[in-house]
């Protein structure tokens, strides 16, 4: 609306006739309709995919009902806990014992491992000194005088 005909005070009347509406061209009303109809569906599908679906006629009686179906719940995963837990305690026990076995065994051969490297050290330490010993002999007689006598 132009801003001479508001500062003018001739403002349009709400209630005007319908003959008074101008006419829409032609083809506008029905790309309006069927712009409408689009929406809505897409609006009815939305709703419909995105809603959660309700509980079925009687299927649903109440709390009371819930803390039954609950309480049943609770008692069966018990019942299949201690079951799980008879069978898998021995089980549990023997991995232990296994393991205990195997930490003895191991400790076992480290000390034998132990022994047998302290054995080793010894050995090369006496041939080690031999060595030297025979070495230092070596070098002795090799410089005395060629007229000694060797033993």
């Amino acid at each position: 609306m132009p801003i001479s005909t508001l500062m003018a005070g001739n403002l349009p009347v709400a209630g005007l006739a319908p003959a008074q509406i101008p006419a829409p061209p032609a083809g506008a009303l029905e790309s309006w309709l069927l712009s409408a109809a689009v929406v809505l569906s897409l609006l009815a599908l939305g709703r419909k995919a995105l809603s959660r679906p309700g509980p079925e006629a009687g299927a649903w009686n109440g709390p009371e009902e819930f803390r039954a179906l609950r309480a049943a719940v609770e008692s069966e995963l018990g019942e299949l806990r201690e079951r799980l837990d008879a069978r898998l305690l021995p089980l549990a026990e023997q991995l232990r014992k296994t393991k205990d076995e195997l930490l003895e065994a191991g400790e076992r051969r480290r000390a034998a491992v132990d022994l047998r490297l302290g054995a080793l050290e010894a050995g090369l330490a006496r041939l080690d000194e031999r060595t030297r010993d025979s070495g230092r002999n070596e070098s002795l007689r090799s410089s005395s005088p060629p007229g000694a006598s060797r033993s």
